[in-house]
């Protein structure tokens, strides 16, 4: 596995493995933004901070080589492939049509 993650679009959607475990959403295949504004439904009922959380929120960052910044912050789900794709796999499917 690498340890390389990308993040996702609000409209791609996740398939959990799981399927004995109900997690925070009551089904298993869904998109992004679902499971974001359910993660989020679950701490406030209030639908201006949930959209507040989803297009970001008004922050300050302190990281150890920039000092604090000044931006908006939201959620992001990240993704990590199994398999570490090669960048010869262009080529390959270049080839293989």
């Amino acid at each position: 596995m690498s340890n390389q993650f990308e993040s996702l679009n609000k409209k791609d959607a996740i398939d959990l493995n799981d399927t004995n475990d109900d997690f925070i959403i009551d089904y298993h295949t869904f998109k992004v933004e679902d499971f974001i504004y359910r993660l989020v439904n679950c701490y406030c009922s209030n639908e201006e901070v949930i959209s507040k959380w989803l297009k970001g929120l008004d922050s300050e960052v302190l990281t150890s080589n920039k000092g604090w910044r000044k931006g908006k912050i939201r959620l992001n789900i990240e993704f990590c492939p199994d398999e570490t794709e090669s960048p010869l796999d262009d080529i390959r499917k270049t080839i293989d049509e």
